[in-house]
């Protein structure tokens, strides 16, 4: 997308204008994190931003990436 291009991001994103995956997972609180390992689990998720939510996801989404390398 060009959104995607411009802020040079290389990972998979993905619209949802029908709010089919929204009324599942965030129809309460957003916004909302899933960090989704490559064995399709939810590894990390969390609702709102919090500096000390940020340094969980960034610990967890390192460990993930070693276990692909």
């Amino acid at each position: 997308t060009a959104f995607q291009s411009k802020h040079g991001y290389s990972f998979p994103i993905v619209s949802d204008p029908e709010r089919s995956a929204y009324s599942l997972y965030a129809k309460e609180l957003i916004p909302r994190t899933y960090l989704v390992s490559p064995d399709g689990r939810i590894c990390f998720a969390s609702t709102g931003f919090y500096e000390k939510e940020m340094a969980r996801l960034e610990r967890e989404l390192a460990k993930q990436l070693r276990s692909i390398r």
